[in-house]
């Protein structure tokens, strides 16, 4: 990906944390098509196309860990705008390491009620 230029600027906000006050990061963007090879054990399973959005921060202030994702999705990226929407889907809803914890606890949830309903059923008549 860093081969990749750089598509914009996007500015985002950053929340305040125990020890780091909330500020304004400066994000570098690029984006890209990538291409994910099956295993060689499993050579009969098609290719995966996604799509990388690589964003990160331009001077981070002293003393502070700059912000860098690299996201990776299904939807096409083929410009600035559809890239920075992806970063604002990703702000809003992931930003928040408790909620994609808890997020995850549901779904484990979710899904060890549907195994324990599907093992008590018969599968024959």
């Amino acid at each position: 990906m860093a081969a990749q230029p750089v598509a914009g600027i996007k500015p985002v906000r950053v929340p305040r944390r125990a020890h780091r006050a909330a500020r304004t990061a400066e994000l570098e963007v690029r984006f890209g098509a990538i291409e994910l090879r099956a295993p060689k054990t499993r050579a009969k399973l098609p290719n995966v196309r996604l799509w990388a959005v690589w964003a990160r921060e331009l001077n981070a202030p002293a003393g502070v860990e700059p912000v860098e994702w690299m996201l990776l999705t299904t939807l096409a990226v083929e410009n600035f705008e559809q890239a920075c929407q992806k970063l604002d889907w990703y702000t809003r809803a992931g930003a928040s390491k408790y909620s994609i914890a808890r997020s995850r606890a549901a779904a484990r949830l979710r899904l060890g009620n549907w195994a324990v309903r599907t093992a008590s059923k018969p599968v024959w008549p």
